[in-house]
């Protein structure tokens, strides 16, 4: 990865502590829909609603698909995961998630 892009995308911590914020806050308050957005319009929210998307596909499929849910949101908006580099960053996202809880560290 370039060096300006890396300092750009966040670290994988914390887009994964946001995702994980997100899933308690819709439970505690029922959420059926959510905004999310960025100072571009795309670059880091398409990032999230690429890796929400992937990683509740993981939940209720027991899959990890990175292309799936990121053709899906280029459907409705082009600009989310323009670069090759935000793509990659997908799946270190999904890597870290399923090193992060045991019960998935064995898809392999």
């Amino acid at each position: 990865m370039d060096a300006s892009l890396a300092e750009d995308l966040p670290d994988t911590n914390h887009i994964l502590s946001l995702l994980k914020s997100s899933e308690r806050q819709e439970k505690e308050v029922a959420l059926r829909r959510m905004c999310v957005t960025c100072m571009d319009g795309s670059s880091k929210c398409g990032i999230y609603i690429c890796a929400y998307n992937a990683i509740e596909k993981l939940k209720t499929e027991q899959m990890v698909d990175v292309y799936t849910p990121t053709v899906m949101a280029k459907l409705r908006r082009p600009q989310f995961i323009s670069t090759i580099e935000q793509y990659e960053y997908l799946f270190q996202v999904l890597n870290d998630y399923l090193c992060a809880f045991g019960e998935y560290a064995n898809f392999g």
